[in-house]
């Protein structure tokens, strides 16, 4: 437009519309133009797919002195026509999955492991324990793009946090998201896990035989379950995993 001097997109026209590569590189180059702020806020935004909520701002914005501005960045990406923000000014959203996609492009792909770990790594850094739980998927998504960064000590914190997030998953019945966090946490296990960090391990397992049953992926829930009737220290720690054993039986 050229009286607002922005970009002015018609959402319901693009959204039937496939956008080629070619406009999709088009809006790189548009972004290229931008400040390296802008630029960056852009990039992070993207990280975190087509919508960046009040807690993620606010949480970046008190992480880093570099992030201060994060939210008046995005309100010039607003004003430049590549996002919009609700009424009350909190939620800010690409106005198209390709121009996210062509913010993401922004990052270079050999860095982009190292992009999502050290915005993880910032949220995890800044987040108290008592308000985890409001950025929870969030951080443990971003952070599991870059476990091969992770100290020995760092993957038992972070296969904690993943089993948080598998629990907390399995709390709102999503068990796509409880497998796909439990699987991450069992990766980030060391190799003797069952002798060095028992509580822990049979907590994983047992959410991740839950999630996988619920799931429907039955040979994912039978290991889970067989590896904590072979490991369990008593009846007790082993009843849970017997119960949904019997479950299996008769699906």
């Amino acid at each position: 437009s050229v009286r607002e001097r922005r970009w002015v997109w018609d959402t319901d026209i693009i959204s039937r519309v496939d956008i080629t590569d070619d406009v999709c590189e088009l809006l790189s180059v548009k972004m290229i133009g931008l400040s390296e702020k802008t630029q960056a806020a852009l990039k992070i935004s993207s990280c975190f797919g087509t919508t960046v909520n009040s807690t993620i701002i606010k949480t970046l914005t008190s992480a880093s002195a570099l992030l201060q501005t994060f939210q008046k960045e995005l309100n010039k990406a607003v004003d430049d026509g590549f996002m919009d923000k609700d009424d009350l000014g909190s939620t800010y959203t690409f106005v198209h999955d390709k121009v996210r996609e062509a913010a993401y492009g922004l990052i270079p792909e050999e860095d982009r492991n190292r992009f999502h770990y050290n915005i993880g790594m910032l949220l995890y850094n800044t987040i108290d324990g008592e308000s985890i739980d409001g950025i929870l998927f969030f951080m443990v998504d971003q952070i599991n793009h870059g476990t091969s960064y992770l100290s020995s000590k760092k993957r038992i914190t972070m296969a904690g946090l993943n089993h948080g997030a598998a629990s907390k998953a399995v709390g709102n019945s999503n068990f796509a998201a409880a497998f796909f966090y439990s699987n991450a946490a069992m990766r980030l296990l060391p190799e003797n896990h069952w002798e060095s960090h028992y509580d822990l391990s049979r907590k994983i397992f047992l959410v991740l035989g839950n999630a996988a049953y619920s799931y429907g992926r039955i040979a994912e829930a039978t290991s889970a379950l067989d590896d904590i009737l072979k490991h369990g220290k008593s009846l007790k720690d082993k009843l849970s995993a017997y119960y949904l054993k019997i479950a299996l039986l008769h699906t």
